[in-house]
């Protein structure tokens, strides 16, 4: 018969786990990158200029932490497209002019 090392029929056998260790600089959650998306959401869907540029910081600082051999461009660059996007809406004035040509103002 084979033997598992890992059996609960053996408790013996049973090996506590043990936590590999992790070097904190080799993280790959971006929240800069989260931040900047949620950010330049808030700013395009709600008109919010205030929300535009802390999204250009996040998004600059995510851009500047990101190491080359663990890049993900498209993130990156949705990122980027996405808050210049953001900027771009709220200041041209295409919300106003929508809300004035559904009023019938135009």
């Amino acid at each position: 018969m084979e033997q598992h090392s890992g059996q609960a029929k053996m408790p013996e056998a049973c090996v506590p786990f043990q936590q590999p260790p992790v070097d904190p600089l080799d993280s790959s959650a971006d929240f800069y990158g989260f931040a900047s998306l949620l950010l330049g959401s808030a700013a395009s869907y709600l008109g919010m200029r205030v929300c535009a540029w802390p999204a250009l910081l996040c998004c600059m600082v995510s851009l500047s932490n990101i190491k080359r051999s663990k890049a993900n461009y498209q993130l990156a660059l949705g990122s980027v497209a996405f808050c210049l996007i953001s900027l771009v809406t709220t200041y041209s004035g295409f919300r106003q002019k929508m809300s004035r040509a559904r009023k019938g103002e135009l």
